[in-house]
């Protein structure tokens, strides 16, 4: 499961997660963000994490996808 990473800007809170690099190509991005905005210690935690179970189950199906996937010329 990808460990979120808790960022506290002046905008509001965010959380931040690592895309591994063997999907980087699909996602497109190295980093995943978004935005805990009105949300507060102990609830910010909560949601990270079940946005990380969440990416991770995301995660799984792209590389299934992959596995499935023809390879053409």
């Amino acid at each position: 499961m990808p460990k979120p990473l808790l960022l506290n800007r002046k905008s509001g809170l965010y959380v931040r997660f690592f895309v591994p690099s063997d999907l980087r190509a699909r996602v497109g991005s190295k980093y995943l963000m978004r935005s805990l905005q009105g949300v507060r210690a102990d609830a910010a935690r909560l949601i990270a994490a079940a946005l990380g179970y969440a990416l991770s189950k995301a995660f799984e199906r792209l590389r299934m996808d992959a596995m499935t996937e023809p390879r053409g010329c």
